[in-house]
């Protein structure tokens, strides 16, 4: 479900809005026992070769570990 929620605020939703909508959901499976299709899968296609544009640094010792 957390998966889903990121997408979704990240894509549409506010915080705000997924907050409520995520304790509204978790509220009526506790509740009720009623899973949200939230739960059950991913609802959206994950993207791919989406790595890290970013390059590499290298990393220097410290003075005290050479």
């Amino acid at each position: 479900m957390s998966f889903n929620m990121v997408h979704e605020i990240v894509s549409e939703k506010t915080v705000k809005d997924a907050k409520k909508f995520y304790t509204e959901t978790f509220e009526k499976y506790y509740r009720d026992g009623t899973p949200s299709v939230y739960m059950e899968k991913l609802l959206f296609d994950p993207q791919i070769a989406t790595g890290d544009p970013d390059e590499s640094m290298t990393m220097i010792k410290p003075p005290y570990l050479q």
